[in-house]
C-alpha cells in the first residue's frame, strides 16, 4: 500500500507533468496558423495565469461562443476534428504500450485526464487531493466550464449536433459522470430538450441517487435509481431497487439496425459489393 508521503510525491509529479504539457500546448497555440480566433488564444493564455479556466468552449471578446483550439500532433484542432485527432493519439499510445509510447502522447493522455482545456474533463481542476488531505470544504470547489450552462440553449445544442454529424431534430448531447443534484432543482434533461446529463453512481454526496439512460427499439427513457440500504437488507427484508422510469422519446415505429450507425456501415459495404459486381459485369475487373 502506498504511504501518504509516497502518494503526495506521486500527485505532485502528475501535476507537474500536466502543467508542462499545458505550457507546451499554449506555446503551440500562440504559434498556430493564421486565422485563429483571438478569444481562443486569450482563453488559453488566461488559463495558464489562473485568470480564466475553461475547457471545451470559451467566450471571445465579442461574447460569441467558439470552440477552443488544442494542439494535437502539431496541428491546432477544434470541434469534431479535435475529438478525432485525440482518438488517434489515444489508440496509438495504447498500441505502443507504456514503455514505448512517445512522450507527447503520454503527456496528452495525462492532460486529457484533468487539463483545464481538455475537452474530456470539463472543469477548471480536480480537487481529489484536497478532499483527501484538506479539511476545509471551500478547497473542494471545482468549476464547470461554460459548456454546462450552454447546453440549456437549444441553438447551441443544434450547433454541436451539426458539428458532430448528428440530426439536430432528433439527436441529443449526452454527458455521463455528471451527478444530477435533484435537491438543488437540477434535472437530467436540460431546458434545451436536446441535452442530458447522467451519473449512475450511488454517492451520499449527491443524494444517494443515480440515473441511467436506456435506448431500446421502442423508446429512449431515463431510469432513476433510489437508495440501496445494504445487501443484508435485500436478503432479509427482500428490499429491492426498483427504478422510476420516465420516457424521453417514444418512437412512432420500432427502430431497427437499419436506423443506426451499424446500418449505415452495412449499406456502405453493400454499395461497395454492388460496385464490384458492376465492375465484373463490365469486364473492368477480369476473372482469373
Amino acid at each position: 500500500m502506498t504511504s501518504p508521503r509516497g502518494m503526495l510525491t506521486r500527485l505532485r509529479r502528475l501535476g507537474d507533468r500536466a502543467r508542462q504539457h499545458a505550457q507546451r500546448g499554449v506555446r503551440g497555440l500562440l504559434r498556430a496558423a493564421p486565422g485563429r480566433s483571438p478569444g481562443t488564444v486569450e482563453s488559453a493564455r488566461a488559463s495558464q495565469t489562473g485568470l480564466v479556466r475553461v475547457t471545451g468552449w470559451a467566450y471571445s471578446p465579442g461574447d460569441q461562443v467558439e470552440t477552443v483550439v488544442v494542439l494535437v500532433d502539431g496541428e491546432p484542432r477544434r470541434g469534431k476534428a479535435l475529438f478525432d485527432a485525440i482518438e488517434v493519439v489515444v489508440q496509438r499510445a495504447f498500441r505502443k504500450g507504456a514503455a514505448a509510447v512517445a512522450e507527447l502522447d503520454r503527456d496528452l493522455l495525462f492532460y486529457l485526464w484533468t487539463g483545464p482545456l481538455s475537452p474530456c474533463f470539463g472543469k477548471d481542476r480536480m480537487a481529489t487531493f484536497e478532499t483527501y488531505f484538506v479539511a476545509d470544504p471551500a478547497t473542494y470547489e471545482e468549476t464547470k466550464n461554460p459548456y454546462f450552462r450552454l447546453i440549456h440553449d437549444r441553438a447551441f445544442c443544434a450547433r454541436m449536433l451539426r458539428e458532430m454529424g448528428v440530426d439536430e431534430a432528433c439527436g441529443f448531447l449526452v454527458n455521463g459522470h455528471v451527478p444530477v443534484r435533484l435537491e438543488a432543482g437540477e434535472t437530467p434533461i436540460k431546458r434545451s430538450g436536446r441535452a442530458i446529463t447522467i451519473d449512475g453512481a450511488f454517492a451520499a454526496a449527491y443524494g444517494d441517487k443515480g440515473f441511467s439512460l436506456v435506448l431500446d427499439a421502442q423508446r429512449i427513457y431515463l431510469a432513476q435509481h433510489h437508495h440501496f440500504e445494504s445487501a443484508q437488507a435485500a436478503i432479509e427484508q427482500h428490499a429491492d431497487i426498483v427504478p422510476t422510469v420516465s420516457d424521453v422519446v417514444v418512437h412512432e415505429r420500432s427502430r431497427t439496425v437499419g436506423d443506426t450507425e451499424t446500418g449505415d456501415q452495412i449499406r456502405a459495404e453493400i454499395a461497395v459489393l454492388e460496385e464490384l459486381v458492376r465492375a465484373f459485369e463490365a469486364n473492368i475487373i477480369r476473372e482469373s
